[in-house]
């Protein structure tokens, strides 16, 4: 299964740079591809080859680390691709999520990720905020059940059942 970590429906964050999840359910050997487009446009702002994960699970893609900077009231379409033959990609397999950046006053971006705030951001729709958080404080804690359960729900509610039952699986120790 290839999953990205997002609503069925245009998911907001309140962050220039946010972070994108996707899950892979078993481990990846083929290339992964993130490309990121605005709605009402056809050329990518981004396409780029993403580390190949080390193991199944839930992985992280920074557009801080690609210089991606949303721009508030802009929706946009991302997609993970894996690659099953570069010299045929339509036989690669997607996943898409869309994104848009809000603005909300009062809201401190560099505080410490914390359990309320995760709260706040889901109780407020900011759902690119919420996933960021509660994965933060699972970075962490990777031990931390009550952690892995909050984000469990946060998935339930998208329609995401089998992300958050691979989650509860601590593996090797570590948390996938």
């Amino acid at each position: 299964i290839l999953s990205v970590l997002a609503p069925g429906h245009t998911g907001l964050t309140i962050r220039e740079q946010p972070d994108l999840y996707w899950f892979a359910s078993d481990v990846v050997t083929n290339p992964v591809e993130l490309t990121l487009t605005l709605e009402k446009g056809d050329t990518p702002l981004l396409e780029k080859p993403l580390p190949v994960p080390l193991k199944a699970g839930i992985q992280r893609v920074r557009l801080s680390d690609y210089g991606v900077k949303l721009i508030p009231g802009e929706r946009y379409n991302w997609s993970i691709a894996l690659v099953l033959d570069p010299k045929r990609r339509s036989k690669d397999i997607i996943a898409m999520g869309a994104i848009e950046r809000v603005e909300r006053a009062g809201i401190n971006l560099a505080a410490a990720p914390t359990t309320d705030a995760f709260y706040r951001f889901a109780a407020d729709g900011l759902w690119y905020d919420a996933v960021m958080v509660i994965s933060e404080l699972i970075e962490s804690a990777p031990n931390d059940m009550a952690l892995r359960k909050q984000r469990v729900e946060l998935l339930d509610q998208v329609d995401l059942p089998e992300v958050g039952s691979f989650d509860l699986i601590i593996q090797d120790g570590k948390a996938g």
